[in-house]
């Protein structure tokens, strides 16, 4: 038998998904780690959508596969001209 708890219970789980896919996609466009950035989202909701919305977006050097700054001319860590 289903008690009384659960529509809120089952609400805030959909709603804890809700923001972690939004956070997903949030993280993709920033370039950022797609599987934490849902985690984020699921735990915190909206203030993972606040992070990700403000936190500058990032690529990967192409030599030494380091996440660097997407505005970046030369990688912090290889040292190396990026084009």
């Amino acid at each position: 038998m289903i008690d009384e708890s659960f529509p809120p219970l089952f609400i805030l789980i959909l709603f804890a998904i809700f923001w972690g896919v939004v956070c997903y996609y949030l993280a993709k466009r920033k370039g950022r780690k797609k599987g934490i950035g849902f985690i984020f989202g699921f735990i915190l909701g909206i203030i993972g959508v606040i992070y990700y919305l403000v936190v500058e977006k990032k690529k990967i050097c192409p030599f030494c596969k380091e996440r660097i700054s997407a505005e970046a001319l030369i990688c912090l860590h290889c040292r190396k001209e990026i084009t």
